[in-house]
């Protein structure tokens, strides 16, 4: 099987290297692409295009990823095997996403730069608390150096929501230390999957759980119906 591994915000296809390199000595082919983070329109046509190259395929979204997903889903016209939105944005057309997290707490909102309404960063002296708690310090400051700034573009939702969960297999992962996305928000948006697991870390598994997180990927690939909270 193929996965496809899209990331969020300020970040690249560098995040997913030990979870490319874990699936692939499990005997899978792994894509990993760069998005932009120049839109959300140029960001899931990047994906629609890898789909349509390299389906059937499984599509991971993490964080803003899971609105690129989505968005990619409705644009291709190749095969998704099976989508998995990993602590991320799986939100619907009746969702009110900003009211849903604006009632957690959460590190990441107090520690975003906004330069001059273009482009957001994250403060690198807070990115860790909010991106990598459960990463050791050498892992946590690899990813640091590596962090882009991202277009408020890929905020803006100018067309649909589409829903691919409706005719697609879905898995949500929620990540339940997470600082950058609400654990409570997740649970609320992964009740529109067909299966729901937990990872007790944060916001990173590919970093800082890569082992169990390709557990699931691979336990939801092979059809395994035992994922549970706490799996």
């Amino acid at each position: 099987m193929t996965y496809i591994l899209v990331h969020g915000l300020g970040h690249g296809g560098w995040c997913w290297e030990r979870t490319k390199k874990e699936l692939e000595s499990r005997g899978h082919d792994v894509i990993a692409p760069d998005q932009p983070l120049t839109s959300l329109g140029n960001d899931a046509d990047t994906v629609a295009r890898l789909i349509e190259t390299h389906s059937p395929a499984i599509v991971v979204g993490h964080s803003y990823g899971g609105l690129v997903i989505s968005y990619a889903a409705g644009r291709t016209r190749g095969t998704i095997s099976k989508l998995v939105y990993l602590a991320a944005a799986m939100i619907g057309a009746d969702d009110d996403y900003l009211a849903l997290v604006a009632e957690y707490d959460t590190p990441l909102s107090a520690d975003l730069i906004d330069n001059d309404g273009t482009w957001l960063t994250v403060r690198p002296d807070k990115a860790a608390r909010a991106f990598y708690n459960e990463c050791d310090e050498e892992t946590a400051q690899a990813a640091i150096a590596q962090l882009r700034p991202t277009s408020v573009n890929c905020h803006a939702i100018t067309e649909p929501l589409p829903e691919p969960w409706q005719e697609i297999d879905t898995l949500y992962i929620v990540c339940a230390k997470d600082q950058a996305m609400p654990p409570g928000a997740q649970r609320i948006l992964a009740n529109k999957a067909a299966r729901v697991a937990e990872i007790d870390t944060d916001h990173s598994p590919f970093l800082s759980a890569t082992r169990a997180l390709c557990d699931l990927l691979v336990a939801w690939d092979s059809g395994e119906i035992g994922l549970a909270a706490g799996a």
